[in-house]
């Protein structure tokens, strides 16, 4: 008998579930029970795409999963014992499997767990009522917090204290941010809730620069994250997290590259922030950002065979949705790469010998190149003759 009756529902789980596999992996840890949990869930009741990371929970004990699943020939990887997790490998998918639990210890960051076998107990552990909805193979969804009735609404609500959730975890203040910008809720932070996000603000230098760029980017990635950044700046998470602070009606909505809307949120005007921790660039990341502000500034080449060939065709891609340039951006698509027909032996064929000056020539010849409309390689050597001859 479950402490908490949920409001259940029957739904038609997606085509997309593996769901021979599931029911496999159900069979081998009979006679416990295991559900779909979290973003598969939430994300197939709110008809958004479904979430490729399939979450599950299940009353077998950690010590019950890794033998009995292990026994019935699947690949279990022990990933978190402690917190009653393992993951499974099976017929090209990854699952992670969560034994039902109760936080015992949490200090903002990590926490200390107890196994139990009730659900309810579980699902008050969660961060947001939408992320508690537990649903069985047999497509009957179990809902302990009315988490069905906020993801109708497009509603983000912390499950029980929303002071207790945060301290439990600092990190669910940027998720709270973010999933407001997943489900396009722009309605106003009740005062008394926005009390409780500003004193979280100041936790977030405990988390890792890891997580929270991961958030970050999530943020980012959703159509329309202009809200949430507008809550998240009125509340200075941005001058905690050391960032620029955003400019959010540059922001252009048709693009979701996360490195093009940084740009469009924090300008080039200093470009300190590409290596900002929080935003977790990679030095390939980093590079893009210099050519694209490389790209911003040009004023020689404009054609977009040209911008192509100098940049490469990612960086025209940012640089024409910074522009907001749409004819442009749909031309891209068609144009061909042009490579410069000469090198470094043709010069030296000619006469000269290998030194710096071989690549002097070359660089004043591809100029040549670009500004002439890329001519073939008959025109270029003839060029090059009469060049290296009038030196």
């Amino acid at each position: 008998m479950e402490l908490v009756q949920p409001v259940c529902i029957q739904i038609n789980l997606p085509e997309q579930l593996p769901l021979a596999t599931l029911e496999r992996m159900a069979q081998a840890l009979a006679p416990h029970e295991l559900r779909l949990v979290g973003g598969v869930v939430r994300d197939w009741i709110h008809h958004t795409q479904v979430s490729t990371d399939i979450d599950l929970a299940t009353t077998a004990t950690p010590d019950d999963m890794l033998k009995q699943l292990t026994d019935a020939g699947f690949k279990v990887i022990p990933t978190g014992l402690d917190h009653g997790t393992v993951t499974v490998v099976a017929d090209g998918y990854t699952f992670e499997i969560t034994t039902l639990r109760e936080d015992v210890h949490t200090d903002g960051r990590h926490a200390t767990v107890s196994f139990v076998d009730d659900w309810y107990t579980d699902s008050c552990r969660r961060d947001f009522t939408m992320n508690a909805l537990y649903c069985t193979l047999g497509g009957d969804v179990y809902d302990y917090h009315d988490g069905l009735s906020d993801l109708e609404e497009g509603r983000v609500r912390f499950i029980g204290d929303a002071a207790t959730r945060l301290e439990e975890d600092w990190l669910r203040l940027l998720r709270y941010f973010r999933f407001r910008a997943r489900l396009s809720d722009a309605s106003a932070i009740e005062p008394e809730l926005k009390d409780v996000l500003a004193q979280a603000v100041p936790q977030l230098g405990v988390l890792s620069v890891e997580r929270i760029g991961v958030e970050w980017r999530k943020l980012l990635s959703y159509d329309a994250p202009q809200q949430s950044l507008q809550d998240m700046q009125n509340l200075d998470v941005f001058k905690q997290l050391e960032l620029p602070q955003p400019n959010i009606e540059a922001l252009n909505t048709k693009t979701n590259d996360h490195l093009t809307r940084e740009v469009m949120l924090f300008g080039l005007a200093d470009t300190a922030w590409f290596k900002a921790k929080p935003l977790q660039h990679t030095k390939a990341e980093q590079q893009a950002l210099g050519q694209l502000a490389k790209a911003v500034a040009e004023q020689t080449y404009t054609a977009l065979w040209q911008l192509v060939y100098v940049y490469r065709r990612e960086t025209v891609e940012r640089l024409l949705c910074l522009r907001g340039n749409q004819q442009q951006l749909r031309q891209l698509a068609d144009v061909q790469e042009k490579e410069f027909p000469l090198s470094g032996a043709d010069v030296m064929a000619v006469g000269m010998d290998a030194g710096p000056r071989v690549g002097e020539v070359l660089k004043k010849l591809e100029h040549e190149w670009l500004q002439q409309n890329a001519p073939d390689r008959d025109v270029m050597l003839k060029r090059l003759t009469n060049l290296v001859a009038a030196s």
